[in-house]
């Protein structure tokens, strides 16, 4: 699998080169003739050595497409970055014949073709995984869930080693799974088994049990997973097979860089800026549109939770009737009686959304992050679910770009989690790239 993984990298390095020799100012043959061939192989084999740096030959399970594309997208960037300082510091003239087009060209390509391959000959070739040994933590309603929708699965990712449950007593089974013992005994029984994970089926858990089993996460180096609720793999069982709950957080997401806290903000700035001005013609244009279409006010105004659990109003355009209530679950389809006419559109254009410029120039959203969710929905969190308060919401986020857009936020944590964990630049650029493939998708269809 690893030879493979390099073939596909190797290709799609030569791809760049040689689409961007098309666009040098001499013709291709004499192009050919006159590259330095030293430079192309020390770019390839860097190259490489940049995809191994950033863990792109690891083989992940969970959200193993985009770790894939965010190691690729930051092996290029780091790549580029270097390669242009290099040749800087020693002093390495670069040939007439290569145009700035070209050199742009090179980067984009590098940047785009090997995400696009890798993921296209394993669309076809799928990567099979060794079952994982899993522990399931409580066999309460959500725990028994979880097990009909393992076994009803044709993959059958998790392997159930066996139950831990502090209020069933030990030995009793359900189905072909049994309960083991006490949450105590957990670090004991990993220390003499092979166990690859430890998946949390338990609503309500004390933070005392939940630093506990992070501590017997960490000294044994297995992956730790919660459960959300039991709606968030009954309505989407094929999910289990590319994720396995929340993912725990293991930093603090606080102890970002300064550098890195101070740039995302000026870069929403700037990207609002720029889209105000592009869009707003358009504000009054579709203002006009939503007053002829059903009566009531062109901006939908409702309360959020935004960082930390501070309270702000969310600003959209109007895709509801007037008389649907203000804190309903919102709509999973564009066949919901509460949507207008237009706001189908808006909806599945996410114009409806364009508003939330205001949001981020006041500093209460950012361009990426989590959704910000309603109150009565926050309030029902446990201890785990309200670690997605630790970051600023966001305009667009993992959510929105994955498989599972249409169903409710809190019913897909998951991808929340995994932004707060592995937030940073590259991540950034490739959700916002996604969301406008999303949009472009939404227009023209």
């Amino acid at each position: 699998m690893l030879i493979i993984k390099i073939i596909i990298d190797s290709v799609s390095y030569f791809i760049s080169v040689y689409l961007s020799l098309i666009f040098y100012s001499v013709p291709f043959f004499i192009a050919i003739r006159e590259i330095n061939y030293i430079l192309i192989i020390g770019g390839w084999l860097f190259y490489l050595l940049c995809i191994y740096n950033y863990h792109g030959y690891k083989n992940n399970i969970d959200f193993s497409q985009l770790r894939v594309i965010t190691s690729l997208v930051n092996a290029a960037f780091f790549m580029l970055i270097t390669s242009v300082l290099l040749l800087f510091f020693l002093k390495i003239n670069i040939p007439n014949f290569i145009t700035i087009e070209s050199q742009i060209l090179f980067a984009i390509s590098l940047i785009i073709i090997p995400s696009f391959l890798r993921n296209l000959v394993f669309s076809i070739f799928p990567i099979s995984f060794k079952k994982e040994s899993v522990l399931l933590i409580g066999l309460g309603a959500m725990g028994k869930s979880f097990i009909d929708i393992n076994l009803s699965s044709n993959k059958k990712r998790f392997n159930i080693i066996g139950i831990f449950d502090d209020k069933i007593k030990i030995g009793t089974d359900y189905r072909e799974y049994k309960v083991i013992g006490k949450i105590k005994n957990l670090n004991e029984y990993i220390i003499n088994n092979k166990i690859d994970r430890v998946i949390v089926a338990v609503r309500e858990i004390s933070s005392q049990k939940i630093n506990f089993l992070q501590s017997v996460s960490s000294e044994n180096d297995i992956s730790l997973n919660f459960l959300p609720s039991i709606e968030s793999f009954q309505n989407d069982p094929a999910k289990l097979n590319e994720h396995s709950g929340i993912p725990l957080i293991s930093k603090n997401p606080g102890s970002q860089s300064f550098f890195y806290l101070l740039s995302k903000r000026l870069l929403d700035i700037i990207i609002v800026i720029i889209c105000m001005f592009l869009t707003l013609p358009f504000w009054l244009l579709i203002g006009v549109i939503i007053k002829i279409d059903s009566p009531g006010p062109v901006l939908f105004k409702q309360k959020r939770i935004g960082q930390n659990g501070k309270s702000f109003l969310i600003f959209k355009f109007r895709s509801m009737f007037l008389d649907t209530p203000e804190y309903a679950h919102c709509p999973t389809t564009d066949t919901d009686p509460r949507i207008t006419k237009v706001g189908r559109w808006l909806r599945k254009t996410s114009i409806d959304e364009l508003p939330q410029l205001i949001n981020i120039i006041k500093g209460e959203m950012s361009m990426v992050g989590p959704r910000p969710e309603m109150p009565f929905i926050v309030d029902n969190y446990n201890l785990i679910e309200k670690k997605r308060l630790l970051v600023k919401p966001g305009l667009t986020g993992l959510w929105q770009v994955s498989p599972y857009r249409d169903s409710e936020i809190n019913h897909n944590l998951e991808y929340d989690f995994y932004y707060i964990q592995n937030q940073g630049f590259v991540l950034d650029f490739v959700i916002l790239i996604m969301t406008v493939f999303f949009a472009i998708r939404g227009i023209t269809h």
